[in-house]
């Protein structure tokens, strides 16, 4: 039994030579329908068991919005002005392991301290955001040296959004200074279930791309770091910047070819390997997952782990 794993980028439907990269052909005989890639891969059925498909997407940033209005009415009725309080917030990464976050907690991420001042009942929530936002924009790259997150003001409501696809708002906190100790008027976690409060809005928990070249050229190997520099030596190796690619992947179980009557244990040495081809969006995604369509005789199957091409979120 031989195990392995290949990953292939595809920028485009003709190798170097000009002949083209992939092509599929309809089975004959007792032979049965096969998919052929340049660089030595070819699939027979009914080898292929299975095949995933994935869509490349881009990276949705973190976005929070804090309602100033909501701020003020929490605040106790028996409040004395003026009042200062904080905004706390804590940034940690997913997907990253950028050095400038490192701390002594489990998990890398660094805390941020805004503080604000509403000096009368006057106040409305439209100065209070305005205040907030000139605070954070005066302090947001003291930490760590660069912007972490972009502020806005919309009406009463300030909007902080992630600069960095990797960010995550783990804590948010909003407190009111008593003095002596401060006192909490909301506050929402990350992955926090049942909370009613309405000061703090989770927009957007950030997602990470996927397919994007960021994503290939920092996360695979492709399938050494050779193909993500200058000296790769395929153009068509190489992921390109601004492109977004789909993820195929091809299970095969097929017996061995070069020595189809060389046996182990009693048993025929057999093929088990699986196959990862980021293919470029678009049309050549589009013929790739066609091709696959002719082989294995099935469109892709959205979320049917029964279907032998099947797409997944």
């Amino acid at each position: 039994m031989f195990n392995f794993t290949t990953t292939t980028i595809l920028n485009s439907d003709k190798d170097v030579s000009g002949k083209a990269m992939f092509s599929s052909k309809a089975a004959e005989g007792n032979i049965g329908a096969i998919l052929r890639v340049k660089r030595d891969f070819t699939f027979q059925m009914p080898g292929i068991k299975k095949v995933f498909k994935k869509v490349g997407s881009e990276p949705t940033k973190c976005k929070i919005t804090i309602d100033c209005d909501a701020l003020i009415k929490a605040l106790p009725t028996d409040v004395v002005y003026p009042v200062s309080g904080r905004l706390a917030l804590y940034v940690r990464l997913e997907g990253s392991e950028e050095s400038g976050f490192a701390n002594d907690f489990y998990q890398k991420g660094q805390p941020f301290s805004l503080g604000y001042i509403i000096t009368s009942a006057e106040t409305t929530g439209s100065e209070l955001a305005t205040a907030i936002k000139k605070t954070a924009d005066r302090f947001n790259i003291a930490t760590v040296g660069r912007r972490i997150f972009n502020v806005t003001v919309e009406d009463s409501k300030v909007v902080f959004e992630g600069t960095d696809e990797y960010f995550r708002f783990a804590a948010v906190a909003i407190l009111m200074d008593l003095g002596y100790k401060e006192q909490e008027l909301a506050h929402l976690f990350d992955g926090e279930q049942d909370n009613d409060q309405t000061v703090i809005t989770v927009d957007s928990r950030g997602v990470n791309g996927f397919g994007t070249f960021r994503h290939l050229a920092k996360d695979l190997r492709l399938p050494t770091a050779t193909n993500t520099s200058w000296t790769n030596v395929y153009w068509t190796d190489k992921p390109v910047p601004g492109e977004l690619y789909d993820q195929y992947i091809i299970h095969y179980d097929f017996p061995s070819m070069t020595n189809p009557s060389l046996a182990a244990v009693g048993h025929k040495t057999k093929s088990k390997t699986t196959h990862c081809f980021w293919v470029k969006q678009g049309t050549l995604s589009d013929s790739f997952s066609t091709c696959i369509e002719e082989v294995v005789g099935a469109a892709p199957v959205k979320d049917d782990p029964t279907a032998i091409f099947e797409e997944v979120e």
